[in-house]
């Protein structure tokens, strides 16, 4: 997978290196961008109880927003924040395996979740939960993020769809 793309599988998103990603749910919106990824170059030799897998963790800013007479408002930086998620190995013994690090991304009132590298998912807990749509975008500059170009793409989940390349509109 190219970082330079978008990409979409049936129940997340990854937005291209360093773009932002506008999540809505309900009348909240969000503007997320991925300020730093890293690997925790730590994977080990699995035993019964870890899975031995490398870590990774994201830094991530974020923008909340709302419908106001029907067009989506942006309120930097009153309401917007920074924080990290992580992913750690899994410990544990079968259906008691779970996996360490904080996955859950918070933006104003929207909660979703991560895994590496970049990928956003559509629900926090269940699928069938789901109610968050997500548009990829090229916008690298919050200045310039605009949720209500008519050109943005607004993504569902879907449990059919396959991985694809995400038509992203062209940076302004």
């Amino acid at each position: 997978m190219s970082y330079s793309e978008g990409w979409i599988a049936s129940g997340a998103v990854r937005p291209p290196a360093g773009a932002f990603l506008l999540i809505r749910e309900n009348e909240a919106m969000c503007a997320l961008q991925f300020t730093g990824l890293w690997r925790g170059n730590d994977a080990k030799e699995p035993t019964p109880f870890d899975s031995g897998q490398e870590s990774f963790r994201a830094r991530y800013a974020w923008y909340h927003g709302e419908r106001i007479s029907g067009n989506w408002i942006l309120h930097p930086p009153k309401a917007s924040g920074e924080s990290e998620v992580s992913q750690g190995r899994l410990v544990g013994l079968g259906r008691f395996a779970f996996g360490t690090g904080d996955i859950r991304i918070q933006c104003g009132p929207i909660a979703t979740k991560w895994t590496a590298p970049a990928w956003v998912y559509f629900y926090y807990r269940r699928p069938q939960e789901q109610s968050i749509e997500i548009a990829v975008t090229r916008w690298r500059k919050f200045e310039d993020v605009n949720p209500n170009d008519a050109a943005l793409r607004w993504l569902r989940y879907d449990k059919d769809r396959t991985d694809a390349v995400v038509p992203v509109p062209p940076q302004q």
